[in-house]
């Protein structure tokens, strides 16, 4: 009897069906982005470099005692710009933030990878073949040179990497990849520039200039899925 009774009670209530809310479904705020402490300081410090100092330097080299920027290194740098820039903004909108941000992150994504590429070739030629920035193997510039290049290794080289692992489904794997191209690709030359914008001399430093760009992604990517500021 008691179980006929509670039957027909369910039977008379309305049955309401609520849909379950996803991030997806509307934008967030553009401010309101994966936010964390190592972002933000190598985010400063990456439009600090590529703005502040880089447009300047690439409008007037003969300012900053100079020659006169050629096609080549020119190219480099409208690459190398526009992938930091591009870098910055999907790691601080990722798709999960609304269907136009997913729109966004996917366009510009496959800019970056076509971008990050030519910077890195060209770079790398720059650097070993043209001589413009001075020999590569003096003793002087081997540490830069060296630098240098590994960034450029690992941005193209997590590039294409995160974009096989989304290709796949692979979304973890993906943000890793692609947290490291930005920390371990594009904040190398900003890093490694540091002391001399401050007007220091560390021998040194160039050669483990890529660690620290390296640890500061790991304390990020930790911080990004804990959704903590530090």
């Amino acid at each position: 009897m008691e179980n006929q009774l509670e039957s027909n009670q369910n039977q008379s209530e309305p049955k309401t069906t609520e849909q379950p809310q996803t991030v997806d479904q509307q934008n967030r705020y553009v401010w309101n982005g994966n936010f964390n402490l190592w972002f933000l300081l190598l985010t400063i410090l990456s439009i600090w470099f590529t703005v502040g100092r880089g447009i300047p330097f690439f409008i007037n080299p003969e300012k900053y005692g100079s020659p006169k920027i050629d096609w080549i290194i020119g190219f480099h740098l409208v690459n190398a710009f526009i992938t930091v820039w591009i870098m910055i903004w999907n790691l601080f909108h990722t798709p999960s933030h609304g269907p136009t941000y997913r729109m966004i992150h996917k366009i510009l994504g496959r800019c970056s990878l076509v971008t990050g590429l030519l910077s890195t070739i060209f770079g790398f030629t720059i650097v070993w073949f043209t001589r413009q920035l001075g020999d590569p193997l003096n003793s002087e510039r081997i540490g830069f040179s060296i630098g240098i290049s590994i960034g450029g290794f690992l941005q193209v080289s997590s590039q294409i990497q995160g974009y096989y692992q989304i290709r796949k489904g692979d979304v973890k794997n993906h943000q890793t990849s692609m947290t490291f191209a930005f920390f371990g690709g594009c904040c190398i030359p900003a890093i490694m520039r540091l002391p001399t914008m401050l007007g220091l001399q560390i021998d040194s430093w160039n050669y483990f200039a890529w660690v620290i760009c390296l640890v500061f992604g790991y304390l990020s990517l930790q911080a990004m899925r804990a959704k903590r500021i530090i």
